[in-house]
């Protein structure tokens, strides 16, 4: 079929093997034989106080929060209740499992303030690692902004790692915003607001 040209690949003829995706259209003898997925991708502000959960039984939960257009997707990853900011929506399975895989190491940005005045203990604690539950907790870099803040970088995907880091380093966490996942960032973007954007812009 390929070398009679019966076989088009998003509506061009094909006479050779060829690489294809899920994005792709691939018709023989014009019959539709793998349909072009169409997937799509959202950065979205979760607002402070929404549990991050799509049951609908929990108090102030993501999916009664969420814009209609981004309902039906799934967000990759998450942030606890008392945190905010940027989280990625997406009705790509595969991209969300991608992203999940601990062995991504997904570059995740965030800005911290806490409620005891910055140490350069506690920064170099949170750069050098902290047990937590057996394993070691780091961050790839960490930034003092002011006397109550500090910008974190982390590779790691740990449960409230920051919050619980900050605990064992004798400081508490007041405020935890992510502004960056991948190459995403936050930007002017205000909470519960979202934005469209594209595979490519992730990473």
């Amino acid at each position: 079929m390929l070398s009679e040209g019966r076989v088009k690949l998003n509506g061009k003829t094909t006479r050779h093997n060829e690489n294809y995706t899920p994005y792709c259209e691939i018709k023989a003898d014009d019959t539709l034989v793998s349909k072009a997925h169409l997937f799509t991708y959202a950065m979205y502000y979760k607002p402070r106080g929404v549990e991050c959960t799509f049951n609908l039984t929990i108090p102030n939960n993501l999916a009664a929060q969420l814009p209609k257009h981004l309902k039906g997707m799934y967000h990759v990853g998450r942030l606890d209740k008392n945190s905010e900011g940027l989280l990625l929506f997406t009705n790509d399975g595969n991209l969300h499992n991608k992203l999940m895989l601990p062995e991504a190491h997904i570059q995740k940005i965030y800005l911290v303030e806490t409620e005891q005045p910055i140490t350069s203990e506690l920064l170099n604690g949170m750069k050098n690692g902290v047990e937590l539950n057996g394993k070691i907790a780091f961050a790839k870099e960490v930034q003092y902004l002011s006397d109550y803040a500090f910008r974190i970088v982390l590779t790691q995907g740990m449960n409230r790692q920051i919050r619980r880091v900050c605990f064992k380093l004798g400081n508490y966490v007041t405020k935890l915003t992510r502004i960056q996942l991948g190459n995403l960032e936050l930007g002017n973007l205000q909470a519960s607001q979202y934005r469209w954007v594209k595979r490519e812009d992730i990473f």
